[in-house]
């Protein structure tokens, strides 16, 4: 599984959009939410490979909470990822007619 080390400087401009090599590729999704920090996830594009990796990271949930993503980190790794198609059943209430 492909892997890359960034420091928390490259994450950090990659996740708040100021990297001209990276492109969010995914909507941002919330994974954990705790009582001082929220967690979010997110898939990004490195355009000069074309590659994808997810990004997780913190940020302070309230404006108390001043945490920048990757403030107490000392080196970042990402995963790289592929897209998949995957089917999925759920079950549905049947309506009367």
């Amino acid at each position: 599984m492909p892997i890359i080390a960034l420091t928390p400087e490259e994450a950090r401009d990659i996740v708040c959009r100021s990297s001209k090599d990276w492109r969010r590729a995914s909507d941002e999704e919330i994974v954990d939410q705790r009582r001082w920090v929220t967690v979010y996830s997110a898939v990004f594009k490195h355009l000069p490979t074309d590659k994808h990796y997810d990004f997780n990271w913190e940020q302070g949930s309230t404006e108390m909470q001043e945490q920048d993503p990757y403030e107490f980190d000392t080196v970042v790794t990402v995963h790289e990822v592929k897209l998949v198609e995957k089917i999925v059943k759920i079950w549905e209430i049947i309506k009367e007619e």
